[in-house]
């Protein structure tokens, strides 16, 4: 008799999932295509004990240009006084208002009084997840790392972690 219940309740649950999936996915929406303006604050060099900063960031991500790519340039300021300058491509994926949206942007690196990071021209590799909501603004966590790639006699990186708030840019 417990096989026959366990047979009913998984029966009914995957008919329940079916269902739940389905009204979900025909409500789902893709991401907006619209340039985004991006803000973000965060924390240098989170493995290290010492050079952590706090680290503001202003980034332009442009329309789609070839599938789910996309033009992004951007600066980034420390607590520290260190700067970067920076241009790459950015690609969006998404679905049901939640996006994913990893990125490799290299760039002009000066230390200030930071970390020094064994070179001037730096590479960024970040990954960015969040939800977009229905007017394309968008509020997310990223991951980042930054370092020489060994072109430098030093390549110490780091890795810093941001919160972002993206604004539409829609008549651009």
């Amino acid at each position: 008799m417990k096989t026959l219940q366990s047979k009913g309740f998984i029966a009914i649950a995957l008919v329940t999932a079916f269902l739940t999936t389905k009204a979900f996915a025909e409500e789902a929406r893709p991401l907006q295509d619209v340039p985004l303006l991006k803000g973000g604050i965060g924390y240098f060099d989170i493995n290290k004990k010492d050079n952590t900063a706090t680290e503001l960031r202003l980034e332009y991500m442009g329309r789609k240009f070839y599938k789910a790519a996309r033009p992004l340039i951007g600066i980034s300021s420390s607590s520290d006084k260190s700067f970067y300058a920076f241009a790459g491509v950015a690609f969006d994926f998404g679905k049901d208002n939640y996006y994913f949206t990893p990125s490799f942007a290299p760039g002009y690196y000066h230390k200030g009084d930071g970390k020094d990071l064994g070179h001037n021209f730096e590479f960024r590799t970040q990954v960015e997840l969040g939800y977009e909501f229905e007017n394309a603004s968008r509020l997310g966590l990223s991951a980042s790392h930054q370092s020489n790639a060994h072109i430098g006699d030093n390549n110490p990186g780091a890795e810093t972690v941001s919160v972002y708030y993206s604004i539409p840019l829609n008549g651009f």
